[in-house]
């Protein structure tokens, strides 16, 4: 249970704390404080950042005895412990007396000093100074200046007990990146010496100006950046390229994009960045100084981001002079501000192809995955799909448009179109080509335009597939192709619905572009795979629906279901698969089956009975 003197304690302290203007926050009300557990011989601080005090031997703890007010020894008389919130390798005795140091975090509000003792203290008062960011410098740290030490009485919970406490408020005194020095006094009316200091001469290695007053104790709290530079601190990147030994300078349809980087002392990525923002100033037709900030906060990699897209312009014609400021936001306050230099740049009127007149490899770099644009026909597995790239390395060169070019073929027809690709970056775009039915070629090349329109293509490449398919996750799925053929054109036709249904699970999907259809997966992305079974499969063209029965199995492999049908009159030597029963060709489907019939003998047995219905037929 809860000791009622206790909480009457921690009511005065409070209270206390409340009255007393100035440095500190008093300390909640304790009787006397714990002993720590003795430190380990590995103990010691974190290692200081470079722009902070060595801190050199490891490990110095504060001494860890029972205290015995009987001599002039400090730390034989008291005890003294530091509670560090958030930090055991500095709570206790790990606080480091000098020659080492106390690296605190950057974000640490405060941390107590605590003594106790034997015998009833007069008064006990800490004697500190410090110097302020950057460190190194001497900056006097405000009212802590080492030419004339600030002095604070500690917290006693009564007049004449053996404890007493000191409120180190962080946030409000010691921001990130100060350096402070203290020691303890403490006297007892009633002991002999009257007075003892925590200043002896083994523990003494800092003495400040005008002051006889050594310090026992040194802390830094760690600022956000290692260095007082800031490209020692930071790394700038813009896309295109506008820094280095090789600038670019915008083209008319570009903006630009900024990404700043915390490095540290090794190059390796450093301390997250809390707080950034880009200010440029426009010059020409759309003169102004603005600015962007940088997110997201608190992160070792931070873009701009401006209120609409990731980019800034583009600002044809105009000049453009940048900087970059970085700080830590701080009690309503900017500290530790660096900023880097001034850049500056303009929006060119070039950045279109360096090459137009030579294709597209003399200007981008043209790759896919897996590799398909050898000179011969290159074979591949049945239903593997082909990334198709297409990159500038010259960064202000723009990539308006592409598409890739194809024609399609394989046992059931042949389709010839385009397929969109995709923009990746400004100067990266990308296209996928599905995978295959078995017994497929495709033939195909890609067409880009740059920021002024101007076109360059590339040359043809074929590659076809066949045979088993990779191996997928299930051993025992596979999926389905459908096509619908039009007699009368021997074209695929794209863009049309299907469904395919078994007795558990119906989905639907359109052909594509290529002229075969696929259900894809529930994400979305990929081959939607099908177990084991018989399925339903059934297309709509010209308004009118057709279904057939197919089986999926581990020899049917990935199964590509054709349907015919006719726009108009069919050749007289074409061949299609009927069925014993047919409808008139000329107005609707063809179904799949295993016989073959001469198609002339049969279309001239019933041209009378279809000549009628043949005037009506559009595709």
């Amino acid at each position: 249970m809860t000791d009622p003197r206790r909480l009457a304690f921690l009511a005065v302290a409070v209270v206390m704390a409340m009255l007393l203007a100035g440095f500190v926050g008093l300390a909640t009300a304790r009787g006397s404080a714990a002993a720590p557990a003795t430190p380990t011989a590995g103990s010691a601080a974190a290692a200081a950042s470079p722009s902070a005090p060595s801190s050199t031997p490891a490990s110095c703890p504060t001494p860890d005895t029972s205290p015995d007010w009987n001599s002039a020894n400090f730390f034989a008389d008291i005890l003294v412990t530091v509670q560090v919130p958030g930090d055991p390798a500095l709570d206790g005795s790990n606080f480091n007396t000098v020659p080492c140091q106390n690296d605190l975090p950057t974000y640490l509000s405060y941390f107590w000093l605590n003594i106790s003792t034997n015998v009833p203290i007069t008064e006990a008062y800490v004697t500190i100074w410090g110097t302020s960011y950057p460190t190194g410098s001497n900056i006097p740290l405000g009212d802590f200046d080492p030419a004339a030490p600030r002095v604070e009485p500690m917290y006693q919970p009564t007049p004449g007990s053996s404890t007493a406490s000191f409120y180190f408020n962080l946030y409000r005194f010691f921001y990130p990146g100060s350096t402070v020095y203290f020691n303890v006094t403490v006297e007892s009316q009633f002991e002999v010496p009257s007075t003892i200091s925590s200043t002896a001469s083994s523990f003494s290695t800092e003495l400040p100006l005008g002051s006889g007053d050594n310090a026992t104790w040194q802390f830094y709290v760690e600022a956000p950046w290692w260095s007082t530079t800031f490209l020692s601190d930071i790394s700038v990147f813009t896309n295109p390229s506008l820094l280095g030994g090789y600038p670019y300078d915008p083209n008319p349809t570009q903006g630009i994009s900024v990404g700043i980087e915390s490095i540290g002392p090794t190059g390796a990525p450093g301390t997250p960045i809390p707080q950034a923002l880009l200010t440029f100033t426009l010059t020409g037709q759309y003169a102004g100084t603005y600015s962007e900030p940088f997110g997201p906060r608190n992160a070792t990699w931070e873009n701009i981001t401006p209120a609409v897209g990731t980019v800034i312009g583009p600002y044809p014609g105009s000049t453009m002079t940048f900087n970059i400021t970085i700080w830590l936001p701080w009690e309503g306050s900017d500290i530790d501000v660096l900023t880097s230099p001034l850049y500056e740049f303009t929006w060119s009127t070039k950045g279109g192809w360096w090459a137009p007149s030579q294709g597209l490899t003399a200007n981008a770099n043209l790759t896919s995955t897996p590799w398909v644009l050898a000179s011969n026909v290159t074979a591949l597995a049945t239903g593997t799909p082909v990334n198709v790239t297409v990159h500038t390395p010259i960064p202000n060169v723009t990539i308006a448009s592409s598409i890739v070019r194809f024609t399609f073929t394989d046992p059931a027809g042949s389709l010839a179109g385009t397929l969109p690709m995709t923009p990746l970056t400004q100067n990266t775009t990308f296209g996928v080509i599905p995978g295959l039915p078995a017994g497929s070629n495709l033939t195909f090349s890609v067409l880009a335009k740059d920021a002024f329109g101007v076109p360059v293509a590339s040359g043809n490449y074929t590659y076809s597939e066949s045979g088993p398919p990779a191996a997928t996750a299930d051993a025992d799925t596979s999926w389905i192709y459908v096509e619908a053929v039009n007699v009368t054109t021997d074209q695929l036709i794209p863009d049309i619905p299907f469904t395919i249904a078994n007795a558990t699970w119906s989905g639907s999907g359109t052909v594509g572009p290529l002229g075969f259809g696929i259900p894809l997966a529930a994400s979305g992305a990929g081959v939607r795979l099908l177990d084991f079974g018989t399925y339903t499969v059934s297309v709509t063209v010209f308004g009118h629906t057709e279904t057939t029965s197919v089986v999926l199995n581990a020899t049917s492999g990935p199964l590509a279901v054709p349907f015919w049908f006719a726009s108009g009159a069919v050749h007289e030597t074409a061949t299609v698969p009927v069925t014993g029963v047919l409808a008139a060709l000329v107005v609707g489907p063809v179904v799949a089956t295993a016989a073959l019939y001469p198609l002339l003998l049969w279309y001239r047995e019933r041209q009378r009975k279809a000549a009628e219905e043949q005037r009506r037929i559009t595709l």
